[in-house]
């Protein structure tokens, strides 16, 4: 009876850190970043590629309507822009486009939160 007990405490305990660990990995991954670069490629209706310091990256766009947000029909490729995103799996979902002002330069720092790079 003792030995079944200990069993039982120790799964539940198993069971609990295994939850902790993934509702901690979960708030981990919704992170907002950001990248600052200029569009080299747009692929309808959700895809676009854009040049930044650390080299290419994609993004596929999941707008989610803010005030400042350029819808992809707005954009253009050579577009200086700032995207606001979040890892995904096997992918980066951005949340919001913004164009950057012609002679605007933002290098290192942070914006809301996120890292410009």
């Amino acid at each position: 009876m003792k030995k079944a007990l200990a069993v039982i405490v120790a799964i539940a305990f198993c069971v609990v850190l295994t939850a902790t660990a993934q509702a901690q990995d979960s708030k981990a991954q919704a992170k907002l970043l950001e990248y600052m670069g200029k569009i080299t490629k747009i692929e309808k209706p959700d895809l676009i590629a854009m040049q930044t310091k650390e080299g290419p990256m994609e993004f596929f766009l999941k707008h989610e309507g803010g005030k400042d947000c350029v819808p992809l029909d707005k954009l253009a490729v050579g577009d200086n822009v700032i995207v606001s995103c979040k890892e995904k799996k096997d992918r980066m979902e951005a949340r919001c486009v913004k164009k950057v002002r012609s002679g605007t330069t933002l290098s290192g720092g942070t914006l809301q939160g996120g890292t410009i790079r």
